[in-house]
Parts: structure tokens; C-alpha cells; sequence
């Protein structure tokens, strides 16, 4: 008689995050080999999901959706406060600087409804890229972060949205929008405009705040005063700030990011008409958090690292610019000749040590005709719109061609890509290469 199958072992990264997750009585979904969600409550409807690839490479995103059976009414409030609370909390811990992607109602497709959000990590601490190299106290932190999270949001708010808490606090509604101050209302709707089909707002208690969003200028406003210390506690921190050409580079730890002449006076005409002092900024991947002494107000808008390297290539063309006029540099000499293979080698190795490249593979010897592909690098991006439950990330394909010259690379010295994907048949449909 046959043994029976063993079951693979759990990778120890997925056991260690078990143990841990239980302890803090975390609830444990879609458990796998190499793969696993952890929950908070469904009161604040917040869930990591983490797997590991076959190269040892973690990767994990955030989702954010509440439970119509704890809360009334329609819930775009919750959805976009916890994403913006949280994102900025795991900003503060040193873990990763968050971009949101907005679920939008499957069932209606309302412009003017966040049906949910995906937080999707785009830099990330160096201790959470790989599991051989993992730093078991930052993966504490990164699963951790969920129920530390809601254990401020819900002292801060003097209970969570359970019937016990309720009736302590005797608060007299629960969801509304009707009866909202007119004036508070119409402070809300000058700040970030006025479209009756592109805005939604309302007042909750627990957690309690007047929300107004406007998805036209993609400005949110949250006043609650409640929640404030702790976004007190986390705006200010050092930062160094380089002035750009369009803008500030700024970086603040490990984390790099921009913030455009345009937005900023934006943002500070805006809390003109709310406050006398100037808010703290924290920047994001594509929003920016702008914190008063009583409200909050987000601004979606291009702020992440790619748009920081952007900013900084204009920086050093700029400063290239400013250093040929003013001291005339001589002409660069090589020193030795440049090995083809040598340069295709290390531009592969340089393209595997970013860590969204999955593999990357040549496709011919140095010396063979090529067809204007040296490289491709299969890519792991993350995508623009999502329905709920897809997953967010997809990979794609990227042809990469190697040119090193003694002098500059004109455009006539690389082959054009359109040219290259005809030469090699390849199919393009969905973003994709495949050769057909």
C-alpha cells in the first residue's frame, strides 16, 4: 500500500507570519504553501495579502473594504480615510510608500463610489524585498502594522462601531446626508469644487468626521478632529528638500518623492480658507496628505519615485548644462575598449537586481545578428484599474537593446523598435510580447 501524499511544507517566511498574525489575533485567510491574507475586523475592512515567488522574491499588497453589515449607508468614506490613515501609518514605520488604485462598483460603476482600494507597495524596505535576506523585525512590522492600526483609530474615536460602544456614547446618528451644517457644506464644496454628479459626501459616527470628496479635482476633505493627534504624531518628520526645475525632490528616509510647484500652491490656497497655519505634506505615490490642526485634505496627483526620477534627470541635465558653460570641460577619453559582451552582461545584471524584474533573459550571442533585441526583461507592473478580487499585478515584457560607444549614441546607431517588433514577429496584443 502506497503512502499517502505528503502536502508541501509551508515556506518558513508563510509559518513565521502565521505564528505572529495569530498572536495578535489576526483572522488568517487563502493559507498556502507560499501565500496568505491576514484580516483586521471587518470594522476597518483592511487585509494584506503576501505571497513568495519562485526566485525567494516577497511581494504583498494591501486591500481596503469595509462590511455593509457594520456600517449604513454608502461607504466611499471609509474606504478612502482608512486607505489615506493607514498608507500614511505604514509610511511612518519605514515599510513602504503606498499607490492606491481605486475599485470602483462592479454592480453600478458609479463615478462618484470607491467600492474599494488596493494599496500597492512601490518602495519598499530592503529587509521585505527577498525572503533569503528577510528582516524577520520589518515583517513583524509589515503584518503587525494591521492591528496596531486599528487599535489607535479605535482609541482615538473612544470606541469601535460594535452596538455595546454605541450605546455608550450615545451618539444620535449613525450615517447621514442629510441635516449637514450649511455652512460646513458649502466651506467643503469652495475648497474642492462642486459637481453634483462627480461628489459625495457625508457625516458618520464612529469613526466620526464630515467627509466630502470631489472626484472631478480628486480632492478629498476629512475633518475629525479626533483622529488628529495621530496625524500629528506622523506628519513631522526631517526631510531634505532639493529644488527642481518644475518642482521639490524631497526624501525623507529611504523614501523619494516629488512635489510640484503647482500642487503645492494648490494645496496652500486651498487651506487658506480652512486654517490660518499651513499644513504638514506627507507625500505618497499619487497623493499628497495635507494635515492641519483639525483637517485633513488629499490631493490625487503624479508624486511617487518615477516621477521624482523625472524630476532629478532635468536636475542633472541642468546641471550638465551649467558646468560645460561655466568651466569648459574637456572631451571624455575611454581609457580601453568597451567588450560588447562585457556591457550586455552587466546592463543584465544591473536589470536583475531591481526588484520587480522577475528574469532576464538574452537572446542571442553578443556577435549574432539580433534583430535589435539584446535583452528581455520580464517585468512586474501594477495596473492602472482594477475589479474586485483581481489581482493587481501583471507582468510584462521589455525588449532592451545595448549600444556602447566610445561617442554618443545618435538615433541612426539604434535600431527602431517598431522595426524590432516587426523583425520578430512578435504580437502585442494586452501589453504583452509574445512571438508567434
Amino acid at each position: 500500500m502506497r503512502d499517502p501524499i505528503k502536502e508541501p511544507a509551508d515556506h518558513s517566511i508563510i509559518s513565521h507570519i502565521v505564528e505572529k498574525a495569530e498572536g495578535w489575533g489576526l483572522e488568517i485567510q487563502n493559507h498556502g504553501t507560499n501565500t496568505i491574507s491576514v484580516w483586521t475586523s471587518r470594522y476597518i475592512g483592511l487585509r494584506i495579502r503576501l505571497w513568495i515567488d519562485n526566485d525567494e522574491t516577497i511581494r504583498f499588497n494591501y486591500y481596503c473594504r469595509t462590511n455593509s453589515w457594520f456600517y449604513g449607508g454608502e461607504r466611499t468614506d471609509l474606504h478612502d480615510s482608512f486607505t489615506v490613515f493607514f498608507a500614511v501609518f505604514l509610511k511612518k514605520l519605514n515599510l513602504c510608500s503606498i499607490f492606491t488604485i481605486m475599485v470602483h462598483n462592479p454592480a453600478t460603476g458609479a463615478d462618484a463610489e470607491i467600492y474599494g482600494n488596493y494599496l500597492i507597495p512601490e518602495q519598499i524596505h530592503p529587509g521585505l524585498i527577498n525572503a533569503k535576506t528577510v528582516d524577520l523585525e520589518k515583517l513583524d512590522e509589515l503584518v503587525g502594522s494591521l492591528s496596531m492600526f486599528e487599535q489607535y483609530v479605535w482609541e482615538l474615536y473612544g470606541g469601535c462601531p460594535c452596538e455595546n460602544c454605541r450605546k455608550e456614547l450615545k451618539y444620535d446618528f449613525e450615517y447621514r446626508r442629510k441635516d449637514i451644517e450649511k455652512a460646513r457644506l458649502n466651506r467643503a464644496k469652495k475648497v474642492a469644487g462642486d459637481d453634483p454628479m462627480l461628489t459625495n459626501y457625508m457625516e458618520r459616527t464612529l469613526p466620526t468626521w464630515f467627509y466630502y470628496r470631489n472626484f472631478k479635482t480628486k480632492v478629498t476633505l476629512i475633518d475629525s478632529p479626533e483622529i488628529m493627534p495621530f496625524f500629528h504624531a506622523l506628519s513631522r518628520s526631517s526631510s531634505q528638500i532639493i529644488k527642481g526645475i518644475s518642482g521639490d525632490l524631497i526624501v525623507v528616509d529611504q523614501f523619494q518623492h516629488y512635489l510640484s510647484n503647482s500642487v503645492r500652491k494648490k494645496l496652500y490656497e486651498y487651506f487658506k480658507q480652512l486654517e490660518e497655519k499651513l499644513p504638514d505634506l506627507v507625500i505618497l505615490e499619487n497623493k499628497i496628505v495635507a494635515v492641519g490642526e483639525r483637517v485633513i485634505l488629499t490631493v490625487d496627483t503624479k508624486c511617487g519615485v518615477s516621477r521624482f526620477k523625472k524630476e532629478r534627470e532635468k536636475v542633472r541635465e541642468r546641471h550638465q548644462t551649467e558646468f560645460d558653460v561655466l568651466f569648459k570641460p574637456h572631451a571624455l577619453k575611454w581609457a580601453d575598449k568597451i567588450q560588447d559582451d562585457v556591457f550586455e552582461d552587466l546592463i543584465k545584471e544591473l536589470l536583475e537586481r531591481e526588484p520587480n524584474v522577475n528574469r532576464v533573459r538574452k537572446l542571442a550571442h553578443t556577435r549574432e545578428r539580433d534583430k535589435g533585441a539584446d535583452l528581455v526583461a520580464e517585468w512586474v507592473v501594477s495596473k492602472d484599474s482594477l475589479s474586485p478580487d483581481e489581482d493587481p499585478y501583471m507582468t510584462i515584457n521589455v525588449i532592451v537593446q545595448c549600444k556602447a560607444y566610445k561617442n554618443g549614441v545618435g538615433k541612426s546607431d539604434v535600431q527602431d523598435i517598431r522595426d524590432t517588433v516587426e523583425h520578430r514577429e512578435y504580437d502585442t496584443t494586452n501589453n504583452n510580447i509574445r512571438n508567434t
